[in-house]
This record gives C-alpha cells, sequence and structure tokens, in this order.
C-alpha cells in the first residue's frame, strides 16, 4: 500500500472516530459546557426583563470582556444612572447624580443577581435530577441562538437557556407550576468590547 492511500485512510479513521465521540455528547453536556464557558464570551449585549403576561420589568446592559471582568448598565433616567462593576472579583457600583459620578466598592454577592451564569450554575448540583433537552435554535437580538430546556425531576416548573456561538447567556426564560413566568432575553448583542469599557468613571 502506497503513502497516500495510507495517510488517507489515516485522516478518514481519525474523522470517523472524532464523528462518533462528538455524537455520544448528551444535550445536559452540551449545556454544562456553555456553563463552563460562559465567562469566556466578550461581548455586550442589551437586555430585558420580562414578566407574566411579557411586561417588562426592568432592563439593563451588560459587559463581559471574556477575562472575569462584568460591567451592568442600568437604564439612565432624569434622576441618573447607576453602573455595577466586578473586576477580578471585586465589586464597584458607581452613580451617575446631575452629570458627576461617584463610586465605591461592593459586595460581589450583592451583584450576583446580575449574572445569571453564576446563578445557575448551580444546576450542576443537581445534574442527576435534571432532564435536558436540545431544541429549536431561536433568533435573539439578531444571533442564532443554541437553545435548551431543562425540567429538575424534584421541582415543579422548566427552564429555558439559549446562547450564543461564544457562549454568552441570551436567554433565561423560567416557567413555574404554569403559573407565573420570568424572563431575561437579550434585545442587542455584539462581540465589539474594549478594555475602557470596565474602566470606572470616577475614583474610589
Amino acid at each position: 500500500m502506497n503513502n497516500k492511500i495510507m495517510v488517507v485512510l489515516v485522516i478518514s479513521l481519525v474523522l470517523i472516530v472524532s464523528g462518533c465521540a462528538s455524537d455520544t455528547r448528551t444535550p445536559r453536556d452540551e449545556l454544562f459546557m456553555f456553563f463552563n464557558n460562559a465567562g469566556k464570551a466578550a461581548y455586550v449585549a442589551d437586555f430585558v426583563v420580562l414578566g407574566d403576561g411579557q411586561d417588562m420589568i426592568s432592563s439593563y446592559k451588560k459587559y463581559s470582556d471574556g477575562q472575569g471582568n462584568y460591567r451592568f448598565d442600568s437604564v439612565e433616567t432624569e434622576e441618573g444612572q447607576g453602573r455595577t462593576y466586578i473586576m477580578q472579583d471585586k465589586g464597584y457600583v458607581c452613580f451617575n447624580i446631575d452629570g458627576s459620578w461617584t463610586c465605591e466598592e461592593a459586595a460581589v454577592a450583592l451583584t450576583y443577581m446580575f449574572m445569571p451564569e453564576q446563578a445557575f450554575g448551580e444546576l450542576k448540583n443537581y445534574a442527576d435530577k435534571l432532564i435536558v433537552e436540545r431544541i429549536a435554535s431561536q433568533n435573539i437580538a439578531g444571533v442564532n441562538a443554541i437553545c435548551f430546556k431543562v425540567e429538575n425531576t424534584e421541582q415543579p416548573g422548566l427552564v429555558e437557556f439559549c446562547f450564543s456561538q461564544e457562549g454568552a447567556m441570551l436567554l433565561q426564560k423560567m416557567e413555574i407550576e404554569d403559573t407565573s413566568t420570568l424572563e431575561i432575553k437579550a434585545t442587542s448583542y455584539t462581540t465589539s468590547v474594549t478594555s475602557e469599557d470596565f474602566e470606572l468613571p470616577s475614583a474610589v
């Protein structure tokens, strides 16, 4: 057998083996892979928080540099604007009142409510009780998002997650006993993020 034929056969075998390996990955494995990589995605996105009947509860803008730094901006109003920063496990809150920024340190734990990746990372604690299904992709903020439906066999309700190809969570929807819903959904998304986005607007 000449060398060229041998090389082709080896490459073909590698591709076949790789394909078989990827087919054994379960939807739960895929979901946890996205959770594990969520902090590595660099992006900026606007989010709305929707309640029952799709009534908007709040909105915010989220920044992630993929290196453990985050920023969350509240909607600017006549009273001013607030920002929350998480930078290498340190938290800061900043307020703009009458055009002047002030910043101070904050407990990082208080900022976790803005980070669905952190809060729902707890799903791993119930891995053996989860039914995870890969569902149809959704177009969210112009992105063809990869989506999953999750059910805990010991608790009522369903949770739906959608991610961008980069790993950013674009949708988190909770349905509780068919009576109540809460949805956090991206309305805009870009991977254009710079280091300047994480500079505090004022000294602490």
